[in-house]
């Protein structure tokens, strides 16, 4: 039994004053002989038993009475035992935090998650001067999410497989006259979750309360993740409908961004079914004001050929999320280069990478939601994974001002080609182009071979190459189309120059197929060009393409230089589909086409209807003719050469043969302090006995784990213990998702409207009340004062049949 106000407890002293009255009336009493009271002792000592009883009583109810004002004044309170004999229902407070990273914004010298915090605190306090009985779950967002993931992953593990499918039907019959006990398990289920993943789940609410929950605030703390409110809502939702005889009252502290709740038709389901349970919904924001945000959106390598030795451009993307226009926006360049033989030396507590700022890149001007790139080179001289990290000045939100990535450098790109004619003229013009000498290197590497390569090699050798080139080549065996097709849909690229070799029927029937095939366009016959009517039309029209984009002019001399005597027609009737990827990129001044691109599966076709060699044309003797063929390798190749996009929190996954290495890996991770680092040792294992490798991972959720190894961005290492002793390096860039750097506020008007027909309140975290007696929940109070009542009532009875009445009308 507890008081809210102790120091009142004193007044239960007063009890004893009815009692200390008494006695002092009976010290009052004096013995007198009188002949008529010996009668009135007899009939007193007949009834004196009852008498006594009855003053006891009244005695009693009087003190009663005085320790019932007390206890009201002190306002007493009671456990759940207690209320429970009263029927009393428990009122069950659920607080979801979001602690996505956009939680992190700054607000006058703390963070909108340390706001939210502070109202959790505000909470509890008030629930433990609360009158009533009250539990208390505390769930951040993040963390149900990787629940409801693992939960998933779980369910899919656990899926029926081929050697018990003949088992099914005896299994549902049995799971259906189970029907009670695994609603039961289902429930078991659902607490189980919750108390893993919740900081504090189903606490009662008691006198030390505040205690515990104001150390699990301080190991709590914003995340760079992510994360919505659905797979929260979803797990409360569950527990709610398992305990129906609990009040239940559901807060979602967030910051409420635009484009997260514009749309809210998933959360307003979910609310729908709490609500449609019982339950209230309070939606406390944390954030009253947008702030200005820069954000780092992109860092990402250019399509241009990837190789040591051979600048690259980088491109890095910066948007203004906020309202107002920013000026002199300064974007910092960092190149690390990780030295091979330094590398190879190496072991995981080494500190790797020699960092080189490049030149600050200045941006006047970027308005309003808008995204302004920048393009910037780096340099690599020897192969390897190396890092460009971009970062941005500190401002409200501090995690999405540096993004990294990791680019691989190989020592060049080999490309296979393919010469039809007998004397490798075009060969010679294609290497003339890709190879020109000691004073420039273009990092790529052509591979001359006769048309039978193709029919004579694997899937496994054709993959080392990025682009095939086919230079005016007679006809292919079904085999060497077969593997062609394999490559290019696998993504690798294939271009195409015809000439006077070329045989139309081949090409037509397995390469277009009926624009089933490689061949992009169907061929009739080769034709000459007729001359033009005005000296100043050009033969050669380009279009808005990568391949082209150094003569987006249309008055650039280099390519109206360019004439073309010879080429093949296109059907009369042929045009691109509209639904297809085909399209036209150039054509003649006769509307004919030059240029013909599509996609084949992953992989991309460019085919020119005349040759390459100055034979129907004079481009190879044009100095736009290098530019075009090292654009045509940037764009064949890209998609080969793709980098990819990790974001924080997704797992770091390896896969190693296991006859070249050992199951030890050792993780590196970036650390809560900038230049710090963590080492995770982990230790492979084959996913079945007979594989040939093995398989490991971070920030995969297994057997319980948070999975919480990658969630901080940054560059990852993995050092792969090799069979001879040394370690492999591999690089992993992981970056937080841009669009949760949105700092527009959902408007609270539009935002209840769109919720609707669902009512929750919408309040701001600083005008914030907690919800307890008024909710619903029994006030113990109103029970003392109804006690009070009654015994008053009781006592005035029992005082007046206690004492004597004369008859009316009697003399005294």
């Amino acid at each position: 039994m507890q008081f809210t106000h102790p120091f009142l407890i004193t007044g239960f002293l007063i009890v004893l004053g009815p009692l200390l009255i008494h006695l002092i009336n009976l010290m009052r009493h004096q013995r007198v002989k009188w002949a008529a009271m010996d009668f009135l002792l007899q009939a007193y000592k007949k009834h004196r038993k009852w008498i006594w009883l009855k003053q006891l009583l009244l005695l009693l109810m009087r003190m009663a009475a005085i320790a019932l004002i007390v206890a009201m004044l002190a306002q007493l309170r009671t456990h759940d035992q207690w209320l429970s004999m009263f029927g009393e229902k428990t009122t069950h407070h659920y607080v979801l935090v979001d602690d996505s990273y956009s939680m992190s914004e700054r607000i006058s010298g703390s963070t909108a998650f340390d706001k939210s915090l502070q109202t959790i605190a505000r909470i509890g306090a008030q629930l433990v001067d609360s009158e009533t009985s009250n539990r208390f779950t505390l769930l951040r967002l993040s963390k149900a999410e990787r629940a409801v993931t693992e939960q998933d992953a779980a369910g899919t593990a656990a899926g029926p497989s081929a050697e018990n499918n003949a088992e099914t039907s005896a299994a549902e019959a049995t799971a259906k006259s189970k029907s009670k006990s695994n609603a039961a398990d289902a429930k078991a289920k659902a607490e189980a979750l919750m108390a893993q993943v919740a900081d504090l789940s189903n606490e009662l609410v008691d006198s030390s309360f505040d205690v515990t929950l104001e150390e699990k605030r301080n190991g709590m703390e914003v995340t760079q993740l992510s994360a919505g409110p659905q797979a929260a809502l979803g797990l409360v939702r569950q527990l709610i409908d398992e305990h129906p005889q609990e009040r239940s009252i559901v807060y979602l502290l967030s910051d409420f961004r635009a484009p997260d709740w514009e749309n809210p038709a998933a959360v307003r389901n979910q609310l729908r079914e709490i609500e449609k349970a019982g339950a209230r919904v309070q939606l406390i924001s944390a954030v009253r004001n947008e702030q200005p945000n820069l954000g780092i959106v992109e860092l990402a390598p250019t399509e241009d050929t990837r190789a040591a030795g051979v600048p690259l451009f980088m491109n890095v993307s910066v948007k203004n999320f906020g309202k107002q226009a920013v000026n002199k926006v300064q974007l910092t360049i960092k190149t690390t280069y990780f030295d091979p033989a330094e590398t190879a030396a190496a072991t995981p507590d080494a500190t790797l990478g020699k960092p080189e700022a490049l030149p600050t890149e200045f941006i006047d001007t970027i308005g309003p939601g808008e995204t302004v790139t920048r393009r910037v080179q780096v340099y690599f001289p020897e192969p390897g994974e190396h890092v460009v990290t971009a970062e941005l000045p500190d401002d409200a939100i501090a995690a999405d001002n540096r993004r990294w990535a990791v680019v691989d450098f190989p020592e060049g790109e080999r490309v296979l080609v393919i010469d039809g004619d007998v004397a490798q003229a075009n060969s010679y013009y294609l290497q003339a182009a890709f190879q020109p000498g000691q004073r420039a290197n273009t990092g790529i590497r052509p591979d001359v071979q006769p048309a039978s390569f193709l029919r004579d090699t694997t899937p496994e050798t054709l993959a080392q190459y990025r682009v095939v080139y086919l230079l005016d080549v007679p006809r292919l065996d079904d085999r060497a189309v077969e593997n062609l097709e394999t490559f290019v849909r696998g993504g690798g690229g294939l271009a195409v120059f015809l000439g006077p070799d070329a045989n139309i029927s081949f090409y037509n029937g397995r390469l277009y197929n009926e624009g089933n095939g490689l061949m992009p366009m169907p061929l009739t016959s080769d034709d000459l060009l007729e001359p033009p009517l005005s000296e100043d039309s050009p033969d050669v029209v380009v279009m808005d393409h990568p391949l082209f984009s150094a003569f987006a002019d249309e008055r650039n001399p280099l390519i109206r230089l360019v004439t073309v005597e010879r080429y093949f027609r296109t059907a009369e009737t042929w045009e691109p589909a509209e639904q297809s990827t085909t399209q036209v990129i150039a054509s003649l001044r006769n509307r004919q086409p030059l240029a013909v691109e599509s996609t084949f599966g992953e992989g991309r076709v460019v085919a020119f209807t005349s040759t390459l060699a100055p034979q129907w044309n004079n481009w190879a003797t044009n100095p736009s003719f290098v530019v075009v063929l090292l654009n045509l390798q940037s764009y064949l190749a890209a998609s080969g050469r793709s980098v990819e996009q990790r974001m924080v929190g997704t797992p770091v996954e390896l896969q190693m043969p296991a006859d070249k290495y050992r199951p030890e890996v050792t993780f590196i991770a970036p650390g809560a302090a900038n230049a710090t680092r963590v080492r995770i040792d982990a230790t492979a294992a084959k996913p079945e006995a007979d594989s040939p490798f093995y398989v490991t991972s971070i920030g995969r959720i297994t057997a319980g784990q948070a999975g919480s190894e990658t969630n901080r961005s940054g560059v990852y290492e993995a050092w792969e213990s090799t069979a001879a002793g040394g370690y492999d390096v591999r690089r992993f860039a992981l970056n937080v998702e841009p669009t949760e750097g949105e700092v527009a506020l959902a408007d609270p008007q539009r935002l209840l409207s769109r919720l609707d027909p669902v009512k929750p309140v919408f309040r701001s975290a600083d005008e914030f009340e907690a919800e307890t007696s008024d909710e619903g929940g029994f006030n113990i109070s109103l029970l003392v004062m109804s006690m009070l009542v009654g015994l008053l009532i009781g006592e005035q009875a029992l005082a007046y049949f206690a004492s004597y009445h004369p008859a009316r009308g009697a003399v005294r």
